[in-house]
């Protein structure tokens, strides 16, 4: 059974190296990059309570990071730890994100990923998601066009 939650300060640690440990196959892909972060936005994030984390037998296992403006939430990133992975946790993780999102009169989701992330596009399709536009990335680490997409709630 999984539980949601909002992250404490405390558990800064936790949520920086299952991030680090999750993006770095995506980070590889698109960068070529040995590890993926550093996220020195995290701690702020944090203290702004837009930091959320999966629980499954009081182990963290997955972490969803999103940004609130009038009526839309974006979800900028979803960390799962890589050997729970393809479990379905991500899925649990997109509906709870959404139903706080509703709770809190979202009216929109938004999300991107790297145009050369097949298997994140598919999920993210099949869970309502529509493509918007492309666009390169605004750090210009790299050359990869991102899928922004948008769910209407």
């Amino acid at each position: 059974m999984l539980s949601f939650k909002i992250v404490r300060a405390a558990e800064h640690d936790a949520i920086y190296q299952l991030m680090e440990s999750a993006f770095t196959t995506y980070v590889q892909k698109l960068r070529n990059s040995a590890t993926a972060g550093p996220y020195p936005w995290l701690k702020e994030a944090i203290a702004n309570e837009t930091v959320f984390v999966g629980i499954q037998k009081n182990e963290i296992v997955a972490a969803v990071t999103a940004t609130r403006k009038d009526d839309l939430l974006s979800i900028n990133q979803i960390a799962v730890r890589p050997e729970r992975q393809g479990k379905g946790i991500g899925k649990w993780m997109l509906k709870e994100i959404e139903t706080l999102a509703r709770n809190e009169g979202a009216t929109r989701l938004t999300l991107h990923t790297g145009e050369i992330m097949l298997d994140l596009l598919r999920l993210y399709k099949h869970f309502g998601f529509r493509e918007t536009h492309k666009a390169l990335p605004d750090h210009g680490e790299d050359a990869h066009l991102r899928v922004h997409m948008e769910k209407l709630l």
